[in-house]
């Protein structure tokens, strides 16, 4: 598999960007265990991207999750080709948006949050066990291994454990670029798009 990891930016891209962010109305709408999607900057996202060919510009995949001082965070698993640490790691909210192309934020959340408010807790757990068993980064992009994630792979198991239900489809007959593909995050009967700053209709 050609595909280095989930579409991130390298350091020596940052000085380039960091203008774009969240505005204030749009954070305070945000809940812990809500899915954020984006687009990474550089040549590894723009693979990415015309690998999976999606009609939405998006490359890369993490979970909100509240720091103790009440911010919110991202856990998300990231290639050791495109940052210091290979595998599940956590960066602040600020950062992960810095990092993106502008205009290319989504968030959505799992309909069953509404209905079950507490598991968001339980999302927010379960990410950071697995922040603390230092997954390392799946470059076999292997959904069976359960020793190493890719981006949308830790997502899928943070949710599968939570509510014990498949948040996308992950058939074992399926082509292996349909488990990497991120228009599972758009199914209207799973999940509610919080932010789309691509506006896509």
């Amino acid at each position: 598999m050609f595909l280095v990891g989930c579409g991130n930016t390298s350091h020596q891209e940052h000085s380039f960007y960091g203008h774009y962010k969240l505005s204030k109305k749009e954070i305070a709408l945000l809940q812990e265990g809500d899915i954020i999607l984006r687009q990474g900057q550089g040549f590894v996202s723009n693979l990415i991207m015309k690998t999976l060919k999606e009609e939405i510009s998006l490359s890369h995949v993490g979970l909100l999750v509240l720091d103790s001082a009440g911010n919110f965070d991202v856990i998300h698993s990231v290639s050791s080709t495109l940052s210091d640490f290979d595998g599940v790691q956590k960066q602040n909210l600020l950062t992960f948006v810095k990092e993106s192309v502008p205009r290319t934020v989504v968030v959505v959340r799992y309909n069953k949050i509404n209905e079950i408010p507490e598991k968001a807790n339980n999302l927010s757990e379960q990410a950071t066990f697995y922040l603390k068993q230092q997954i390392p980064f799946d470059h076999s992009f292997d959904h069976n291994d359960t020793t190493h994630f890719f981006c949308t792979e830790l997502i899928w198991r943070v949710y599968k454990e939570v509510f014990n239900d498949e948040i996308y489809e992950m058939k074992s007959n399926e082509n292996l670029l349909e488990k990497l593909k991120f228009y599972h995050f758009f199914n209207p009967e799973k999940f509610t798009t919080i932010i789309n700053h691509q506006r896509l209709e």
